[in-house]
């Protein structure tokens, strides 16, 4: 068990021993706290604003979103066209074949030719 220490703070009261008036809004339970939050996600939430992190800046009625300077990257799909495309059932022997819960890649056989070229930054 733990030793209670004499030290700064509140003197310890039995956990068991409070009221359910209104006037305490620590213990009323009352329409005001229906909404259901950690202790620690408010205290998150006020952390990430004073350091700039959480809060979006305010837009006005007519301002248009502002598109961020990176551009997104286009997902690559597969030609469909190549052996490993036309190929319809995994191995089952190959690294990602076996690791599947895992890695969640396609088959090694099964890869497109066209994905497994990289596009050099020039063209």
């Amino acid at each position: 068990m733990h030793k209670l220490r004499g030290g700064p703070g509140p003197p310890v009261q039995d956990i068991y021993e409070f009221s359910l008036d209104e006037e305490d809004p620590k213990v009323f339970l009352g329409a005001r706290s229906a909404r259901v939050v950690s202790p620690a996600a408010d205290y998150i939430r006020s952390e990430h604003e004073q350091a700039g992190m959480f809060s979006l800046p305010q837009m006005e009625a007519g301002q248009e979103p502002i598109e961020p300077m990176v551009p997104l990257k286009k997902k690559r799909k597969r030609c469909g066209v190549c052996g490993p495309c036309m190929r319809k059932e995994n191995c089952g022997t190959c690294s990602n074949c076996l690791n599947r819960k895992i890695g969640h890649q396609i088959c090694k056989l099964r890869k497109c030719d066209e994905l497994k070229r990289r596009k050099s930054p020039w063209e």
